[in-house]
């Protein structure tokens, strides 16, 4: 895999993107990882949900927005990836706690490895 030498894939979601990032916070696609079709498609799904109904344009969520529910998909998500990477890095920044902690909370609140 060109764009991902090494084999570590964070997963958070964010405008204009399909949730997938590497080491160096540069956004991929999903396609672009030694992932299954169906797999890829629900990571794409779950990025669009996330650009189609959270934030609006600001930086918090849309108090609509089902903060939680995105936040447990986007895990299951993410143990899916590493599931079908199990040598892989996989990061996953969990939204609801993000939005949740104060700005000067540990990352490792929000964002945790994943692990087999």
């Amino acid at each position: 895999m060109e764009g991902w030498p090494d084999h570590y894939v964070r997963i958070m979601a964010d405008f204009c993107c399909e949730g997938v990032w590497d080491r160096e916070g540069c956004a991929g696609g999903a396609d672009e990882l030694p992932l299954s079709p169906d797999l890829q498609a629900a990571l794409k799904a779950w990025a669009d949900w996330y650009d189609r109904d959270a934030p609006d344009g600001t930086p918090d969520p849309q108090p609509d927005f089902p903060m939680a529910e995105f936040s447990a998909q986007g895990l299951a998500l993410a143990r899916r990836v590493k599931a079908e990477l199990p040598d892989w890095t996989v990061i996953y920044l969990d939204e609801a706690k993000f939005y949740a902690s104060p700005r000067d909370v540990d990352r490792a609140i929000f964002e945790y490895e994943i692990h087999g």
